[in-house]
C-alpha cells in the first residue's frame, strides 16, 4: 500500500527512481548533502560505486517502503511514476525524456501547478537543493490542488461541451 510516512529522522529522503527503459537518464551525484539520505533505483546502475548517505538498487521488486518514506523524488516524467507521487503528494523533481512529448507535457502540468520542478541532465542535483529548501512550498500547493477522481464524467462533459 502507497501511504505518506513521515520520516524517522532528521534527514531529508530522496528517491530517485529514473527510467528502467533503453531512454534511462544517468545519476552522478557530485555534490552530496550529509542531510540528505539518497535511494537509487536504477537498472543500469554500477553498483561499484559507493556515497556516503546514497543507496543505490539496480532491482526492487516491491519498492514502496521506499516510495513511502521519501519526502521527495526525482524521477522521469511519465505517467505512472507522476501518479503514485501525485496520489501521496509528494513534490517531485522530473526529468522528462528526450524526444517524448507526453513526458514535457506531464512535466510542465505538474511545475504549473507548483507541485514539482523541471530538471535536466545537468542540473538535477542543483534542483534536488532547492527542491529541500522551498519543499513545504511544494507540499503546501498540494492542498491548492483539486483531486477530481470521476475521469469518465470529466470525459462526457468534455465531449459533450465540445460544441458549444
Amino acid at each position: 500500500d502507497l501511504k505518506y510516512i513521515k520520516s524517522k529522522n532528521n534527514n531529508y529522503n530522496c528517491l530517485v527512481m529514473l527510467s528502467g527503459s533503453a531512454f534511462n537518464t544517468k545519476v552522478n551525484f557530485k555534490k552530496i548533502n550529509e542531510n540528505m539520505i539518497i535511494n537509487v533505483i536504477n537498472k543500469n546502475l554500477d553498483n561499484s560505486v559507493v556515497q556516503n548517505n546514497v543507496n543505490y538498487y539496480t532491482k526492487v521488486k516491491n519498492n514502496i517502503d521506499l516510495v513511502n518514506d521519501a519526502q521527495f523524488a526525482v524521477i522521469n516524467a511519465g505517467f505512472s511514476a507522476i501518479s503514485e507521487l501525485f496520489y501521496l503528494k509528494k513534490p517531485m523533481i522530473l526529468i522528462p525524456i528526450a524526444n517524448h512529448a507526453e513526458q514535457w507535457t506531464n512535466a510542465k502540468h505538474i511545475e504549473k501547478n507548483n507541485i514539482g520542478i523541471i530538471a535536466n541532465e545537468n542540473n538535477y542535483e542543483t534542483k534536488m537543493f532547492e527542491m529541500i529548501e522551498n519543499i513545504n512550498f511544494y507540499k503546501e500547493n498540494y492542498k491548492k490542488t483539486i483531486f477530481n477522481n470521476d475521469g469518465a464524467l470529466n470525459s462526457a462533459e468534455i465531449i459533450l461541451g465540445y460544441n458549444k
